[in-house]
């Protein structure tokens, strides 16, 4: 926690990139967090998880709480940034990326692997909830704080094919906000039968609030923990030049996932940990 006061800025950044397949399959997970501008540390793994917290009190009432957590597997990203203070600044990001390696094959007659081009929709699921209170003691101007969300869809099966999907929303403690932190970006994916496509999952989330050096004045910001990007499923592969759909089709990743699946909410994350109730 810090006395220094600054302008809140507050972003969670969803970003879900579909980039040319290199020559090995990759499947991984990187969770980076940062809380109070302190070093960023990550864990990394086939499933990735970290939790950084940073607490302040003193005999003035200043007071601080922040506290970063994030975990990813493959298909699925969860993080929640939190930042409780009076009369300080406070922060906290949350990083997480989730790489993995696709293949889509079919045994219909009419699809030639390597040659054939097919088309698929690809759903990127966002879901949370922001939160941002300004808060005051008797005496004191309220303090302020922000909270907000970006989600992007990205991807690209080849040198030619590629697209982007976003949406945005975002929530001020005057009570304003725009957009909305629940959804579903749609992108039409152009690929090759039987060609790998590396694809990149990425959520960012950031909490902050200002006290503005007065003990007397706070904030609250919340990206809740059940906040959330995953997959969601491949229910119909088509030929790319007809638009009639394959009698069959698998999808094959490197993590051994099975992304025609929507993943879904993790009930463990939706019922997590809540900073404000403790």
């Amino acid at each position: 926690m810090r006395h220094t006061c600054h302008t809140l800025l507050c972003a969670f950044l969803v970003v879900l990139s579909m980039k040319p397949a290199s020559a090995s399959a990759q499947s991984g997970a990187t969770v980076c967090v940062q809380v109070d501008s302190s070093t960023t540390e990550c864990d990394t793994g086939p499933v990735a998880s970290l939790q950084k917290m940073s607490v302040y009190d003193d005999e003035e009432g200043f007071h601080g709480f922040s506290l970063g957590q994030g975990y990813g597997a493959p298909g699925r990203l969860h993080a929640m940034a939190y930042s409780d203070t009076w009369g300080l600044t406070g922060d906290a990001t949350v990083r997480v990326t989730i790489t993995d390696t696709l293949t889509i094959e079919s045994t219909d007659p009419a699809v030639v692997p390597g040659v054939t081009r097919g088309l698929y929709v690809a759903r990127l699921r966002y879901n949370g909830e922001l939160q941002a209170s300004a808060l005051s003691l008797q005496g004191g101007e309220p303090g302020s704080a922000s909270a907000g969300v970006q989600a992007m869809l990205r991807w690209q099966s080849s040198p030619f094919n590629a697209d982007s999907r976003s949406a945005a929303a975002r929530r001020w403690s005057n009570g304003s906000q725009t957009g909305s932190p629940v959804g579903t970006l749609l992108s039409q994916v152009v690929f090759v039968f039987g060609e790998p496509i590396e694809i990149e999952l990425m959520m960012t989330t950031r909490a902050d609030a200002n006290g503005f050096g007065d003990p007397r004045s706070g904030g609250v910001s919340r990206s809740r923990y059940q906040n959330s990007a995953y997959w969601g499923g491949i229910d119909e592969v088509l030929l790319e030049d007809t638009s009639q759909p394959v009698s069959s089709f698998s999808v094959t990743s490197a993590s051994g996932a099975d992304y025609r699946v929507d993943f879904g909410l993790d009930p463990v994350f939706s019922s997590g940990f809540e900073p404000g109730e403790q």
